[in-house]
């Protein structure tokens, strides 16, 4: 496949990871990349924000339309133990809007996947066929997306910050994943989770290796065989860190000593995680862990939701005034420069 798939994706909430994927996938769609953002996150809040109120309430209100149209048609097949090629045939349906990229919507019942992919997981564990091919459902729907999108250039995935079988089988699917990061304490420790996550399902494919037998071996179409041999692919690219807001004492900005002290450990902490997932190729080569900082938008984050748009796209008619406008347009300068960051590294593992 050409196309990059990349998630959001930390051990950690509250650190804006809704924000960041929905305004900087906008900014990838701007400079002319073409773009799908696929909800994963059993709280749909990416879909939330993308959606009008009269197109959310439309979707979901009606419990057998929500259930066809969006994520859940697709991984539901997943959930019941069935092939996932049940559902290949159908086109899967994307959602546009004020974003400058197309939508697949998420659904609260695709936390029930976590019971069926645990139960997968032990079965590709023993390369059983099944198993795996459920596991790694994941590459089904890339390939889906690719042929149904034209030209399509990314896939991102926005996840929840859990550590659970739904994530695991997505970023087993996955180019590369993004850590969004607040300055806290807890994000440091998500970095070692994330390292010590990833080094025991290296390990787990590596040990199902020993299972595969000489027919399966043989048969170098199989995609499952191909998929167990691949092992762990997602690079970590690094982090995102949000912006924090600084005290005023008699009028001068003084650093939170706390944050600053997080601030300073994270490289070290990201780069353990990098080398763990990128070891052996030109992706270690990354200069620095940190892509960007995002800026603090104050209201103007909460005037994007409410509009549902990107910030990059608010105006008078969502609320913008004054001083905002300037706000907005040194937010889109930064934004850039982040995609710009972003596409390099992503172009390094391709």
């Amino acid at each position: 496949m050409s196309v990059h798939a990349s998630a959001f994706f930390n051990n950690k909430g509250g650190v804006g990871k809704t924000t960041s994927i929905a305004n900087l996938g906008d900014r990838l769609g701007a400079m002319g990349y073409t773009v799908v953002v696929v909800d994963l996150d059993p709280q749909c809040n990416m879909t939330q924000y993308f959606l009008s109120d009269d197109d959310w309430e439309d979707l979901y209100l009606d419990s057998g339309k929500s259930a066809n149209e969006t994520i859940w048609n697709f991984v539901r097949p997943v959930s019941q133990s069935r092939s996932i090629q049940d559902v290949v045939a159908e086109p899967i349906s994307l959602r546009e809007g004020r974003f400058n990229f197309s939508l697949v919507p998420g659904h609260p019942f695709v936390s029930r996947l976590d019971d069926a992919l645990a139960e997968s997981w032990g079965k590709l564990r023993l390369a059983k066929v099944g198993g795996i091919e459920s596991t790694f459902w994941g590459e089904t729907l890339l390939a889906t997306l690719e042929q149904q999108v034209a030209g399509l250039d990314y896939v991102l995935f926005d996840l929840g910050p859990s550590l659970g079988p739904l994530n695991r089988s997505v970023l087993l699917a996955s180019d590369s994943f993004i850590s969004p990061v607040s300055p806290d304490l807890f994000s440091l420790y998500s970095f070692d989770n994330l390292r010590t996550w990833f080094k025991s399902l290296k390990s787990a494919l590596r040990g199902a290796l020993t299972f595969l037998d000489d027919d399966v071996e043989n048969n170098t179409n199989a995609r499952w065989y191909k998929q167990v041999t691949s092992g762990v692919r997602a690079a970590s690219l690094g982090y995102i860190s949000q912006e924090y807001v600084t005290r005023s004492t008699r009028g001068e900005r003084r650093q939170t000593r706390a944050y600053a002290r997080f601030f300073a450990e994270m490289p070290e902490k990201a780069r353990a995680l990098i080398e763990e997932l990128n070891e052996g190729t030109d992706r270690k080569s990354l200069e620095s862990p940190q892509i960007g900082v995002m800026p603090h938008m104050y209201s103007m984050v909460s005037l994007a939701h409410d509009a549902h748009a990107p910030i990059a796209d608010l105006t008078s008619a969502d609320g913008l005034t004054g001083a905002q406008f300037r706000q907005r347009d040194r937010y889109v300068e930064d934004m850039e420069v982040i995609c710009e960051e972003w596409v390099r590294r992503m172009g390094e593992i391709r």
